[in-house]
């Protein structure tokens, strides 16, 4: 049995299962060294595994005689994309939305900014009674995301809706701390981190 202790933490547990190609009927050793493992007895067989090392193992086999067949050659953010995915989808199948999460990596959200990656995390944790694929969508085609302050943010909303100019001095009265705060504590827009802020967050329902 491998060490959950010896072997992830030093990032040697995929090499070792690896090598231990004969020992993968049971996949007891992969199952004591996963933090997630999933697997799935369909009429082609899958297994996954992510590791506490930052590594993902995908075994399948098709039943075409050939037996067992694994693949470790997975991109690092890939593999980060579906750890947060399983830390909170726990009651996903994985097995059975491997090929979804891999078209949406691959086509959308290795696409993804700095700004719309704090979304996508921000909604993976707090919006997972919404459809994975509604989320990503959303952050690539709707999420708006402001980036400076909160009263930055409440003086171009005013700009945009208002024509200050035709206030003349009264114009300078305007709070936008105030007005800001408000809008904020409305749940109109959320700060997803330091001076970045979610714009539309109602629209997502």
């Amino acid at each position: 049995m491998i060490s959950l202790q010896k072997a992830v933490f030093a990032g040697e547990a995929l090499q070792a299962i690896v090598a231990m190609q004969s020992e993968y009927t049971s996949l007891s050793q992969i199952k004591e060294c996963a933090k997630y493992f999933s697997d799935s007895h369909d009429n082609e067989y899958q297994a996954i595994a992510i590791f506490n090392d930052g590594t993902m193992l995908h075994i399948t086999d098709n039943g075409d005689g050939e037996g067992l067949q694994y693949n470790n050659e997975w991109n690092n953010g890939f593999i980060v994309f579906i750890s947060k995915v399983v830390a909170s989808y726990k009651d996903m199948d994985l097995c059975f939305e491997f090929d979804t999460l891999i078209d949406l990596f691959d086509n959308t959200v290795t696409d993804f900014d700095t700004k719309q990656n704090l979304l996508i995390d921000l909604l993976l944790s707090d919006y997972y009674n919404h459809d994975i694929s509604l989320l990503v969508n959303y952050v690539a085609e709707n999420a708006c995301i402001f980036e400076g302050s909160r009263s930055d943010y409440a003086y171009e909303l005013i700009e945009d809706c208002y024509d200050t100019k035709s206030m003349g001095t009264l114009a300078n009265y305007i709070d936008y701390d105030a007005f800001a705060r408000d809008i904020e504590l409305e749940g109109n827009i959320q700060e997803i981190a330091y001076n970045v802020y979610w714009a539309n967050p109602n629209d997502i329902y």
